[in-house]
């Protein structure tokens, strides 16, 4: 073998070492791109999950409320016609100019939601005012008739859902016994109306696509939205979540895999009143929670097949780069700071992307733990954004996104990091800042954002979700504490800011 051809077998062997260690970087690449994916998709469930979870919690504690409301108000308008009735005992209360319009008003002030009947000592219906059709009606096998004989239940009682054999509808019969012997009454009766129970909530899309749910303390369902008659009366007390959850705990929230009512994956935030044996629940089928997720996750999927692809493309230019000789280098510099910046940057708004903001946050929160340093984080999202897409499309939709960004960029100290979320949604990462301050450079950028002037859509606003690191915080939880914020920023009328009611005016420091 000549010296030329040892020359090129050196040569040769040198490309393929070459070659064979662009080949393994690159696999490398995709190994750790797919390995950020599969975290970042992990967490973003986790972190949907947890974020409706706090919604949830908050949303129950308003339905209990407005069960409490409705049994106080009746065990009050019940006590009241009892008083009535032992004053005149005498009086025909069906028929009586009085007190017609004593249950007149308790009717209008429910908002036509219950309806006020009474039971006779021989166990007939009566209606307030009188109804003929109701009078022979006999009512001695209800069960809130039979309560009232009973010792143990006589009293106020909130009695199981039945169907009238008068007006055709479901109700759940709240009685109270007539406190007087004397007279024809024997038993009031306030008749909750389900088919008009829930139709005066009016809180929002979101409060509206939920199902809500009554139960007695013995698990029958007594309402429930939507209203669907197969399930009201019936006992979910064989259910694991009754085992397990409902009936051994105050409140909660917590996942169902298999509802007792329709059989679906649920999210479910429970609450027992604390005067009456009634426990309040809100659940939404645990697809509908993951669906942004989803759709999150499947964007970042595309864009880790188009990184996937743009490294294979990439790994191939290399190997020919080194094939060409002393160009090799040069080219394999320019491949790893295009990947550099494709893995780090969000394409559209030249912003850090989630997978670099997670870094960072990860590393910021690791520095506060460790050295007792302030660190406060805000969640931008701009408000009606959908509108923008929907009124002017996607082109001008990435145009404001590109000058939101551009407006946040510049409010920002050199320490401070930016980037974008997801969607309209933004990050801002802000060490050393206290809470109070980082409440002032949000408000500061919420009012650059709506002096700004965007193209072709006028006027735009934000919101703005703030929260502080504290001892023992990991991302999930200062995350989640920002998504409440956040949330409660819209909830509160959208473009302001809103500073986590949780975060101390100061940060906990280290000993």
């Amino acid at each position: 073998m000549t010296e030329t051809d040892d020359a090129l077998s050196s040569l040769h062997s040198a490309w393929s070492r070459s070659s064979r260690l662009i080949v393994l970087q690159a696999a490398g690449g995709v190994i750790l791109l797919w390995g950020l994916v599969v975290y970042s998709a992990y967490r973003g469930h986790e972190d949907a999950i947890q974020a409706r979870r706090a919604v949830m919690a908050q949303t129950v504690s308003v339905v209990q409320a407005q069960a409490s409301q409705i049994f106080t108000l009746l065990r009050v308008t019940l006590q009241t016609a009892d008083q009535w009735i032992v004053r005149h005992p005498k009086s025909d209360p069906s028929r009586d100019p009085e007190f017609v319009q004593l249950v007149d008003g308790f009717r209008k002030s429910s908002g036509g939601r219950v309806d006020i009947r009474m039971v006779t000592r021989d166990n007939k219906l009566a209606y307030v005012p009188f109804r003929a059709d109701a009078a022979a009606t006999d009512v001695s096998d209800r069960e809130y008739v039979k309560a009232q004989s009973d010792p143990l239940r006589r009293g106020f009682h909130i009695a199981a859902p039945v169907f009238s054999r008068v007006t055709k509808k479901w109700g759940i019969p709240v009685t109270l016994p007539v406190s007087s012997a004397k007279g024809s009454i024997a038993i009031l009766f306030g008749n909750i109306e389900l088919d008009s129970l829930f139709k005066s909530q009016s809180d929002g899309a979101e409060f509206l696509a939920l199902t809500i749910t009554w139960l007695r303390n013995d698990g029958i369902v007594l309402a429930r939205r939507p209203f669907e008659p197969k399930f009201i009366g019936m006992s979910v007390t064989q259910s694991p979540d009754w085992l397990g959850r409902l009936f051994q705990e105050q409140s909660g929230v917590f996942i169902s895999e298999k509802s007792p009512v329709d059989g679906r994956t649920r999210l479910v935030a429970f609450s027992r009143l604390d005067e009456y044996p009634v426990i309040a629940l809100v659940s939404v089928p645990l697809v509908d929670v993951l669906l942004p997720w989803k759709r999150q996750t499947t964007i970042l999927l595309f864009f880790a097949l188009l990184l996937t692809a743009a490294i294979g493309a990439i790994t191939f230019r290399l190997i020919r780069a080194v094939h060409a000789g002393e160009k090799a280098s040069v080219a394999l510099e320019h491949a790893n700071q295009e990947l550099t910046i494709l893995s780090v940057t969000d394409k559209l708004t030249q912003v850090f992307n989630r997978v670099k903001l997670d870094e960072i946050l990860r590393s910021e929160v690791s520095r506060a733990s460790r050295y007792g340093t302030a660190l406060s984080v805000a969640l931008v999202d701009l408000d009606y954004f959908k509108q923008v897409n929907d009124v002017y499309g996607h082109a001008v939709g990435d145009e404001v996104l590109v000058r939101t960004a551009d407006v946040l960029g510049r409010n920002i100290r050199s320490e401070d990091t930016v980037g974008r979320w997801g969607g309209e949604e933004f990050m801002i990462i802000l060490p050393h800042t206290e809470p109070g301050q980082a409440a002032l450079v949000a408000e500061k950028i919420r009012e650059a954002v709506e002096f700004e002037n965007f193209a072709k859509v006028g006027k735009r606003t934000a919101s703005f979700g703030v929260t502080a690191f504290v001892d023992g915080d990991s991302e999930i939880t200062i995350l989640a504490r920002a998504d409440r914020a956040l949330y409660l920023a819209k909830f509160k009328g959208r473009n302001r800011v809103v500073l986590d009611a949780q975060t101390p005016s100061k940060p906990a420091q280290k000993s």
